[in-house]
Order: structure tokens, then sequence, then C-alpha cells
């Protein structure tokens, strides 16, 4: 357990170590926004396919009005239901199997009750197949749960941690790491599924 000052500031460190990579998380948040609104997207690729052919003097009308065209069948098309089912059916195709190895800790996502349980099972069984000495559960309002869960199942307080102040995606990357680094734990076993692995967060 930690409190919100311990979590604020954690994530201030976390933020100044890994600055290279909260930008990238930062834009890469704000890109997946942006072509995840529709209106962002479609008005300005409606006005590369029509303006084109009202400005008079303007080469290559064709070619703008056609890249125009072009970009708003992809678009359209990349957000189809079966779009997103076929890629995130290549997600896991590409995920390699799970070599058996050994970590420094394991560590659990929260991501609502409906993924809780499975989770819970899959990181008592690694733990309990001598995977990792230590379980982590990050998240708001699923890392408290995740560690009642697991103690229910046998596991000892002292192979538990948790923090509980995380939002999304990006910041249980961040407090994990400003948690789990000063004790020395490098390695990790991640336990989440192919949705999480999408979140755009």
């Amino acid at each position: 357990m930690v409190s919100q000052a311990l979590c604020d500031r954690a994530l201030r460190g976390s933020l100044r170590e890994h600055r290279p990579v909260s930008q990238w998380l930062v834009l890469k948040s704000t890109l997946s926004h942006w072509l995840m609104t529709p209106t962002f997207v479609v008005l300005p690729l409606l006005i590369l396919v029509f303006l084109p052919w009202m400005i008079p003097r303007l080469r290559w009308k064709r070619f703008w009005s056609c890249l125009g065209t072009v970009l708003l069948v992809v678009y359209f098309s990349a957000t189809f239901p079966l779009t997103i089912a076929v890629a995130k059916k290549g997600l896991v195709t590409f995920i390699p199997p799970d070599p058996g190895t050994t970590a420094d800790a394991i560590v659990v996502l929260g991501r609502g009750e409906p993924f809780r349980d499975s989770r819970v099972q899959v990181a008592a069984e690694l733990w309990r197949n001598h995977r990792a000495p230590f379980i982590f559960a990050s998240g708001a309002g699923d890392g408290s749960e995740i560690v009642e869960q697991l103690k229910a199942k046998g596991i000892p307080d002292a192979a538990l941690g948790e923090e509980h102040c995380s939002q999304t995606t990006k910041e249980n990357a961040l407090f994990t790491a400003s948690m789990l680094q000063p004790r020395g734990i490098k390695k990790i076993l991640l336990v989440t599924d192919s949705p999480h692995m999408l979140d755009r967060d």
C-alpha cells in the first residue's frame, strides 16, 4: 500500500528518469486520440479531396484528390470491426511462446473486474511454479483487490506488493518501475491480455 503523496512523488521521479519514454508515450497517446476521433481525420481528408478542384491554378489536382480518397478508404477500412478483430489476432500471433524462464517479479496489470479473476489465477500459478518470488499488482481500483484475491489463494504477504494510484497503462508502467527498480527488480513477467496490449494510454 502506498499513499497518494508517495504515488505523486514516484510519478514525478519516474517522469524525470524516463523522460524520453514519457515523451514518446505522450506523443503516441495524442496521435492515437487524434486518429480515433473521426472528425479530426475525416474533415481534413474531405478537404483534401475537394479543395484542389476549387483552386484554379493548383497543379496535380487529380493527385491530391485521389490521395485524399485513398486515405479516406484506408481510414474507414481500418475502423471496421473485422479489421480490428484481425489486428488483435495478429498481435497475439506475433507474441513469442512462453520460454518458461524465471524473473525477479510477476507484474499484474489491473483492468477491471471482468479480467481480474483470470489474471489472479495466472499470477498465482506462475508464483507456485517458482517463476518469480514476488507478485506486484498495479492499478487504481484493482491493485488492492488483486492482492486480496492472491492472499485468499495462499500467497504470503511477503511475496505481494501493489500500487493503487495508476489510472492508465502509461501510469501502470511508471508507478511499477518507480517502485520495483529501487528493490533491484529488473526482469518481470507481465500478466495482461491482448486488448490491454492495444490500450492507447
